[in-house]
């Protein structure tokens, strides 16, 4: 659990698949914004995929581009930190901030998922 006292579960007996979202709108193309979140993974033999990933969307909601900011098939050392700087493609007005689940047959947490404008 990090600073705020509450993390988020993902948790499966059945090799679920999803994927979690948030739009983020009035997005401009070719700024700068940065990802951050955590990711806390007991340890399991299930052979699954957790991803924290944002889709660029244009004005239809047409998808442009994903930007996987990191992939996880396996259990972590307690919380680990994905980030990443990204420049938003041409086209963009708005985003989905996700976390993309396969096959999962196990525990995860997420916690303190992040998306800022500039630097």
């Amino acid at each position: 659990m990090l600073s705020g006292g509450v993390s988020g579960r993902h948790f499966s007996t059945s090799n679920s698949g999803y994927t979690i979202s948030q739009n983020v709108l009035n997005l401009t193309a070719g700024s700068t914004y940065s990802f951050t979140g955590w990711a806390n993974i007991p340890p399991t033999s299930d052979a699954f995929t957790f991803k924290f990933e944002v889709k660029w969307r244009d004005a239809s909601g047409n998808g442009i581009r994903t930007d996987r900011i990191k992939s996880y098939t396996g259990a972590t050392s307690g919380w680990d930190q994905a980030t990443a700087t990204l420049v938003a493609p041409a086209g963009t007005t708005h985003a989905s901030v996700r976390m993309k689940v396969s096959s999962l047959n196990a525990t995860i947490y997420a916690d303190e998922l992040k998306f800022n404008a500039g630097l």
